[in-house]
């Protein structure tokens, strides 16, 4: 594989990225099936709908093939910015050529394959980690007592295939890795959403998301199980993952803020201040009115009169935990005439909690 600081011809095999992984300390390696199944259901359950393209973004999937490695860096176009308060949404750049970011994780599609560990397919089989989570995720193919046997035959077993996938293996074991068992020509907008490349004959692992050329195949749902355990290429890599217990460090997060007023008349702006203690990453203002902000420290307008009740949850990124505030009130009046009445400072205390 090639790598975005020049390292070119250092071979990076599935095996290569595990052990990668692995090597940070227990519970860390490439992201396995049942974790890229999780996130699939995740969306799937949020937008019920497989066009993840048309949903959150195309992600950086137009580029031309170039040399080396020709992707994008993390965090390009202000990505990790540019999201929502779930970290969903896509880089500042033009569509096509910006990454998209599905709950804090970028290049789910686009960019790069990645590798998915915990999965083989034979002639016969597949082969899928168990569930338990026993077994090992170090050598793919897996070896054996690392898994389960599907009852299915693998498609492609009889002839390799590729294609908008138009139905999907529904047994137990195979139900939630939307793997095809039918695929067919057309377009994401006729059949299946992302295009899948079946079970090459011999015995094969998985990619996923599809890489910076891919255009409209790539998506959430983009497989490819043609290739071998000892193959290496510049547009694959894989997603880091920690999958075990985790404890903060420090203290949960807990939700405080002032204000730097809480009457007056309208148009009246009001300052806020965020005092959460145990380190928050995400603030989700709500000012009473339908507005919102996820600025740390945001300042806001109220346009007419009425008594507005202001919340604040923190979130940390991690494990996270939150609390909410205790809500504040923020009164702004006129009077029945039309002109501006004068809120003393007294009454803040009448309207606070």
């Amino acid at each position: 594989a090639d790598t975005p600081n020049g390292n070119a011809g250092i071979a990076a095999t599935i095996n290569t990225f595990e052990a990668a992984g692995e090597a940070l300390g227990p519970g860390y390696g490439a992201m396995n099936v049942w974790t890229y199944s999780a996130v699939r259901m995740l969306y799937l359950v949020e937008y019920a709908s497989w066009g993840s393209q048309e949903k959150v973004g195309l992600g950086v999937v137009s580029k031309a093939s170039g040399t080396g490695f020709a992707g994008e860096v993390t965090g390009f176009n202000s990505v990790d910015s540019n999201v929502n308060e779930w970290g969903t949404g896509t880089g500042t750049g033009s569509a096509g050529y910006t990454p998209a970011s599905y709950r804090t994780m970028t290049d789910l599609w686009g960019n790069s394959w990645e590798w998915v560990t915990g999965y083989t397919s034979t002639n016969t089989e597949y082969q899928i980690t168990h569930r338990n989570g026993t077994g090992s995720l170090s050598t793919h193919p897996l070896t054996a007592g690392s898994y389960e046997s599907s009852e299915a035959t693998p498609l492609g077993a009889d002839g390799y295939v590729y294609g908008y996938w138009t139905s999907l293996f529904h047994e137990d074991l195979l139900q939630y890795q939307f793997i095809a068992n039918s695929v067919t020509g057309g377009s994401q907008s006729t059949y299946g959403t992302d295009y899948q490349y079946s079970h090459n004959p011999g015995t094969r692992v998985l990619l996923a998301g599809g890489g910076w050329v891919e255009g409209r195949g790539a998506g959430l749902g983009y497989l490819s199980s043609s290739s071998t355990a000892s193959f290496s290429f510049r547009r694959n890599g894989a997603r880091l993952e920690f999958t075990g217990a985790a404890t903060l460090n420090g203290a949960a997060p807990a939700a405080q803020y002032t204000q730097n007023a809480s009457a007056g008349n309208a148009p009246f702006a009001v300052a806020f201040t965020d005092t959460s203690t145990g380190t928050p990453g995400w603030w989700r203002w709500d000012f009473g009115d339908g507005n919102t902000s996820t600025d740390q420290n945001p300042t806001h307008t109220y346009t007419e009169p009425g008594t507005y009740e202001v919340t604040l949850p923190v979130e940390r990124s991690v494990n996270a935990t939150s609390s909410g505030a205790l809500p504040s009130v923020v009164l702004v009046l006129k009077d029945a005439a039309g002109g501006a009445s004068t809120v003393t400072v007294s009454m803040v205390e009448v309207f606070s909690p």
